[in-house]
């Protein structure tokens, strides 16, 4: 739930599309919970588009809700991607460190 808040936050503060970015929320949740699979994409060593599997999802679902010339561009993709495991990160060590705080806590 707070990786939604953070999501809505940061979209309503930068002035993006609050849907496409809760669309690109859910791929990377639905990718990590249902297919059990890393956040991960692979760039050419000469440049070029980001690829991959999860690219590749990410694009067909769109492709299911939104129309051809509205789709983004694979680069896009990874920007998204790579805001939300930024994210997710973040949230992770701060569950840890409160984890830790109250492991201390109760020993006093």
């Amino acid at each position: 739930m707070l990786l939604v808040a953070r999501t809505l936050q940061r979209a309503n503060a930068r002035r993006r599309n609050v849907q496409r970015e809760m669309l690109y929320y859910w791929l990377c949740t639905m990718w990590l919970n249902h297919f059990h699979a890393e956040l991960t994409y692979r760039r050419r060593p000469e440049g070029g588009d980001p690829y991959g599997p999860l690219i590749d999802f990410m694009l067909t679902a769109m492709r299911q809700v939104m129309p051809e010339d509205a789709l983004p561009d694979p680069e896009t993709v990874r920007d998204a991607i790579d805001r939300y495991k930024k994210e997710r990160e973040h949230l992770l060590s701060e569950i840890r460190k409160l984890s830790e705080i109250r492991k201390r806590d109760s020993r006093t």
